[in-house]
């Protein structure tokens, strides 16, 4: 794949004007999954969503989505509310996961992989189990408050239940995020000249957004690292330059996390003036 020099701006400018729209869906998403507990404006979400990634910065990331979305909650919907995170976060998992075990069906069928059918039923069944999971979603927070013992603990709280619709919006707006951020990945290997056929661009984006989901990551630092290291593995089976892959990496971390994340701390130190 080929790009002329003098639209390379265009491309970076494209990637760019897709962050909002990325973290728009994704406070569209709170604002719907919240709505059981506390209905919330969608500025109040944006700004929960983005307190998040903000404090994401300090501490882990699941701990710092967590104090970010309750952050503008009252108290008492708090402990609901992280039914509803969750519900989110899963649907989120569950496609990124999904597309990126095709990247890894594609890697083991174009390269001499032992046992390729081994690979390929675990493939399948995981899909099949994570998709079956999904739907059931919808009945396993209303189960887990049916425990008695832990209802004792929680002193007559429960967490929020979601129905299948409110799972299958949410799984629909994750995988309009998810199209986003490969569009995003996509226009920045193509600004660093990465000339490899769109399939294999593909299939190497879904491969380290496959990665850095699974891969346990403490802070938005070492997220930057799963995602070079994936990167870097992937795209190096195809002799692509380690400094255009680390280039392209880093430029999309850079406007989809960081500038996200310092938006985020002005949002929360502004919100503790306010309080």
């Amino acid at each position: 794949m080929f790009v002329a020099r003098g639209s390379a701006p265009v491309y970076l400018l494209f990637a760019l004007l897709l962050v909002p729209v990325n973290w728009c869906l994704e406070a569209v998403k709170w604002q719907y999954l919240c709505k059981k507990v506390e209905p919330i404006s969608f500025k109040k979400a944006l700004a929960s969503v983005l307190s998040g990634v903000g404090i994401s910065l300090f501490v882990p990331q699941i701990a710092a989505d967590a104090s970010g979305r309750m952050l503008y909650l009252k108290s008492k919907s708090r402990l609901a509310s992280s039914g509803a995170m969750l519900s989110g976060h899963y649907a989120q998992f569950v496609v990124t996961v999904l597309a990126g075990s095709i990247s890894v069906f594609y890697l083991v069928h174009n390269y001499d992989v032992p046992g390729r059918l081994g690979w390929s039923l675990a493939l399948f069944v995981l899909d099949v189990l994570l998709i079956i999971a999904l739907l059931a979603s919808a009945n396993l927070l209303s189960a887990v408050n049916r425990i008695a013992w832990l209802q004792k603990v929680l002193a007559g709280r429960s967490f929020a239940e979601a129905s299948i619709n409110d799972v299958l919006v949410a799984t629909i707006l994750s995988i309009s995020r998810y199209i986003i951020f490969v569009i995003q990945f996509l226009a920045l290997l193509v600004l660093v000249e990465v000339s490899l056929p769109i399939m294999v661009l593909c299939m190497g984006v879904a491969f380290v957004f496959m990665a850095k989901t699974l891969m346990p990551v403490l802070n938005f630092v070492s997220d930057l690292g799963v995602r070079e290291a994936s990167a870097l593995f992937f795209f190096g089976l195809f002799q692509v330059s380690p400094e255009k892959v680390i280039m392209a990496s880093m430029a999309l971390w850079s406007i989809n996390i960081l500038v996200p994340a310092l938006l985020g701390l002005l949002i929360v130190w502004r919100w503790k003036l306010v309080s």
